[in-house]
């Protein structure tokens, strides 16, 4: 049931299964505890949307940084190492 409780939280179930959470928590006191804090750690990650919100150039800051710190593989070269 945990992963059924966060695919809730974060809108990733389909209708009938979210239908089966949502009768879950009605009938369980144990399901909605856990439901409850599942909310308290998840909810202070989520952007106002329900999405993170994720920094502006973060993906090329880290494909740039990935670059610099990983050596080449045989056949992945830059031009400088190339060069003679």
């Amino acid at each position: 049931m945990h992963d059924e409780l966060v695919g809730y939280l974060l809108g990733a179930l389909d209708h009938d299964e979210a239908k089966a959470v949502e009768r879950t928590l009605a009938t369980c006191e144990e399901t909605r505890r856990k439901f409850d804090l599942l909310c308290s750690a998840l909810v202070p990650l989520l952007g106002e949307a329900g999405i993170a919100q994720v920094p502006s150039g973060l993906a090329v800051r880290t494909c740039v940084c990935l670059r610099q710190s990983t050596p080449p593989v045989d056949g992945d070269h830059d031009e400088e190492t190339t060069k003679e």
